[in-house]
């Protein structure tokens, strides 16, 4: 019995002692684990050419202070770290170790694979793994790296060591070899200036992404048009998150200040280049320098547009006044003859000091800007202008002399003859809204305002709801198009604008629906493509300049236009009916215009001809470049003649006749307008979209200059068909296959072919819906081409095959692409008794087409 109750204490004994491990083991089981920091990312970043520094942000734990976290870091040439359980097989590169957050890596191999990861645990052991790193060891970036802390500390390390570093990278940058050494050296400066102070370059992108941005910036100073040219530097900037830490303060403000631009009506955007030409003109001449400064101008104007109150709006007009004063009181910084600035706010001064005053022309100016914001320079200073003139306008006509008393002065006097004030008045106006065919789909109203001094302005709107209900009734009646009328029958409107809410677009776009909107002074016809790449509210303000006096202002300014000397010099200028100034938000897509030639049309038969053939569409756009373009003479539905064209940008438009025009563009077409390459032109190679480009460009004449409306990604301005791209986006003819990229070296097809020629012809009968039906059985009807591939067929000018198909996604050859564009550019065969190209023979069926094109 002893024994047993010996056996028993003992046990109790044994329990008792083990009590504190199992409350211990309970305990930990209890607590959480530390959670890494940044959401577990490890970074790595090189030190030289054997060596990786990672980093890792400290790990946090609710119940134990960082400080006293642990970490072990583990290396591995498999991805098998990835896993806590599985990176205990792993022997570790050092101890566990407090407040560990590098910790450097050597003896690394070029080319070799290598995989990282961190364990972190507390003090009862509870641990947490980061995510792995894998890094493929790249010996040229951390040479890179040190040659760029060398230069940076300015020790032994040169610039051009930075620059030997850099080509040693061997990056994929078009052109660079191109450059001069002092550019290039700018490259590299630029670069080493750029790179992230604690961790420098991680990857080889990086490098990338910087001297891409700073090749474009050199772009931008080597080019006549700083505005054009702006556009892709900022459209690459604004691509900075995409490679450095999207987080970082540097970071966000640069992509605000690309964006600032990118995302800027023309008048912000002409703002900021004169800004830029400005600080240039007071820099000295290195580049470096000069790119920083671009990257940090659209940060320093104030934006009306972006103003979103009064106090907000009365801070930017403030600035730019004080712009003008400081800009206008050196009008030549440096040694550079400067424009004066693009605003007159001398005003300002006389207000500045009156905050009540202040605070109305800074409502005033909210106001007065449209949904879109102010679209132009002009737009601006006239809603500026408009507030002083108001107080002018509005001003209490003087009493006139009141009338005798008729009574004995005890009675009423007589009324004193004073003049009512002038008072503004509204009225609404509905319209119907039609299909192309006439058929009334909806009605929409009209708010028309006439001002106190009788200008008429017209505010036409089209909501959601009549947007749906038209939709459903033109598809219902097989219409493709919805149209506003804007009647204006006695020619009193001085202004209309047109606003179509998101949502109406929407409903448009949802339907593939195209929308015409008919003023008295130009029809505005929309494309499907078009919509359907439009995503905002929708804005037009259509604005005709009836005094003759300004009509004369601008014959005057197109006489003296580089685009109308190319023509003849001196060359005898006449405006035709009636300028108007077209704003919109839907810069960079395709629209057409028809604008009325009302009786400017001489009777006689023979003038009539003469003066068709010397006419075009001569345009001052918002960005300071001017352009001459033909048209296609059309008629309107109430029977009358309009000229016709395309654009993908807004402006003034005017009539003119350019005495000479139909010789030089004759001329022109007399050129030859293929290249070989050597002896050989490869009939049978895809003829690619550069090569397209640069064949329709040198038909279109000198008139049409290489301005470009978009700049795209993938097209240099070093390029060399970059000024054919532009020219041909200019004229409307061909566009990207996306907003951002043109893809130069990609083939062109057979609807794309019959595309361009829809847009060269720009005949105004295939507008016509059901005109022209496409037959072709793999020509849907609501294909994007359908249109262009069945006007082209009408006309003789693209057949399809036997088995009645087109085959739009079939490459075309050069040959074929020569033997269309003949046809269009109604090039003459000439006699050729040898051949021009090897390759070509007397006896290949494209040998006269080829010869045509080559003489």
């Amino acid at each position: 019995m002893i024994i047993k109750y010996q056996r028993l204490v003992s046990l109790l004994l044994v329990f008792v002692l083990a009590m504190p491990l199992f409350s211990s083991k309970a305990r930990a089981d209890m607590i959480n684990p530390p959670v890494p920091g940044n959401q577990g990312e490890i970074t790595a970043s090189y030190i030289d050419n054997a060596t990786l520094q990672l980093n890792w942000n400290s790990a946090v734990d609710g119940e134990f202070d960082s400080s006293t976290l642990e970490y072990q870091v583990y290396q591995s040439d498999n991805d098998k770290i990835a896993a806590l359980e599985d990176s205990y097989l792993v022997t570790p590169l050092n101890n566990w170790q407090q407040e560990l957050y590098s910790i450097n890596v050597s003896d690394l191999e070029a080319g070799q694979t290598y995989y990282f990861n961190v364990v972190v645990k507390n003090n009862p052991g509870q641990a947490a793994i980061y995510h792995m790193l894998k890094v493929t060891f790249d010996p040229s970036l951390g040479l890179f790296n040190q040659a760029i802390k060398s230069f940076r500390g300015q020790h032994d390390s040169s610039l051009s060591e930075v620059l030997g570093a850099l080509n040693d990278l061997q990056l994929n940058t078009p052109y660079f070899t191109d450059l001069s050494e002092d550019q290039k050296l700018s490259i590299a400066e630029l670069v080493a200036r750029f790179a992230p102070n604690n961790s420098m370059y991680k990857t080889r992108a990086q490098v990338q992404f910087i001297t891409d941005t700073a090749l474009q910036g050199i772009l931008v100073f080597k080019s006549s048009n700083k505005l054009q040219a702006l556009l892709p530097f900022y459209q690459q900037l604004s691509r900075v998150g995409e490679y450095f830490d999207e987080d970082d303060e540097d970071t966000l403000e640069i992509e605000a200040a690309a964006q600032k631009f990118i995302n800027g009506t023309p008048a912000d955007q002409a703002l900021i280049a004169y800004l830029a030409d400005y600080f240039e003109a007071m820099m000295d001449n290195r580049l470096t320098d000069k790119i920083g400064m671009i990257i940090e101008v659209p940060a320093l104007l104030p934006s009306i547009n972006s103003a979103a109150d009064s106090e907000e709006m009365a801070q930017s007009l403030l600035m730019l006044a004080m712009f003008q004063m400081e800009i206008n009181g050196d009008p030549n910084p440096g040694s550079t003859v400067l424009d004066p600035f693009p605003l007159d706010f001398s005003k300002m001064t006389d207000i500045a000091n009156n905050t009540e005053k202040l605070e109305q022309l800074a409502q005033w100016m909210l106001d007065k800007k449209p949904s879109a914001g102010y679209i132009t320079i002009q737009s601006i200073q006239n809603a500026f202008d408009g507030f002083f003139n108001r107080d002018k306008d509005s001003a209490p006509a003087p009493n006139p002399t009141p009338a005798p008393s008729t009574g004995s002065g005890s009675g009423p006097s007589a009324p004193s003859g004073t003049v009512p004030a002038p008072t503004t008045k509204q009225e609404q106006i509905s319209v119907e809204v039609n299909g192309k065919n006439g058929l009334s789909l909806a009605h929409t109203s009209i708010t028309r305002t006439t001002e106190s001094n009788g200008v008429v302005k017209d505010l036409v709107t089209m909501p959601e709801s009549i947007a749906k209900e038209s939709v459903e009734k033109a598809k219902q009646s097989g219409l493709d198009t919805v149209q506003i009328v804007i009647p204006d029958t006695n020619d009193n409107v001085a202004e209309t604008k047109i606003e179509l809410p998101q949502a109406a677009v929407k409903q448009l776009n949802d339907s593939t629906m195209r929308l015409e909107i008919a003023t008295a002074n130009a029809v505005i016809t929309i494309p499907t493509k078009s919509i359907a790449g439009f995503d905002q509210d929708l804005y037009f303000r259509v604005v005709p300049i009836k005094a003759e006096s300004d009509r004369k202002a601008v014959e005057d300014r197109a006489k003296k236009e580089k685009v109308i000397q190319q023509v003849s010099t001196n060359s005898n200028v006449q405006v035709l009916s009636r300028p108007v100034e077209i704003e919109t938000n839907m810069q960079n897509h395709e629209v057409t215009l028809a604008l009325p030639l009302r009786d400017s049309l001489p009777t006689d038969a023979a003038a009539r001809q003469q003066t068709l053939d010397n006419l075009a569409v001569y345009i001052e756009h918002s960005d300071g470049t001017k352009e001459l373009i033909p048209g296609q003479l059309t008629k309107l539905p109430n029977g009358s003649e309009a000229l016709e064209f395309t654009v993908n940008k807004f402006s003034t438009f005017t009539l003119v006749t350019v005495d000479g025009l139909k010789e030089f563009n004759n001329k022109a077409a007399s050129k030859p307008y293929i290249q070989g390459f050597g002896t050989r032109f490869l009939p049978d190679s895809p003829i690619t979209r550069a090569q397209m480009a640069a064949m329709l460009s040198r038909n279109l004449g000198d008139q049409t200059t290489a301005v470009g409306s978009h700049n795209f990604a993938d097209v240099a301005a070093a390029h060399w068909a970059y000024g054919d791209i532009m020219k041909t986006q200019t004229a409307g003819i061909m566009t990207g296959v996306n907003i951002n990229q043109f893809v130069p070296e990609g083939a062109i097809t057979r609807s794309q072919m019959a595309m361009i020629a829809y847009r060269w012809m720009r005949q105004p009968a295939a507008h016509t819906s059901g005109s022209n039906p496409v037959t072709f059985i793999d020509v849907p009807s609501d294909s994007w081409a359908a249109e262009a591939i069945s006007y082209v067929k009408s006309i003789g000018l693209m057949q399809g095959y036997n088995d009645n198909t087109f085959r739009p996604e079939e490459k075309l050859t050069r040959a074929e692409a020569v033997k269309v564009l003949n046809l269009l550019f109604k090039r003459p065969m000439k006699d050729a008794t040898k051949a021009t190209f090897s390759d070509v023979p007397a006896s290949h069926w494209a040998y006269a087409d080829i010869e045509a094109a080559a003489r």
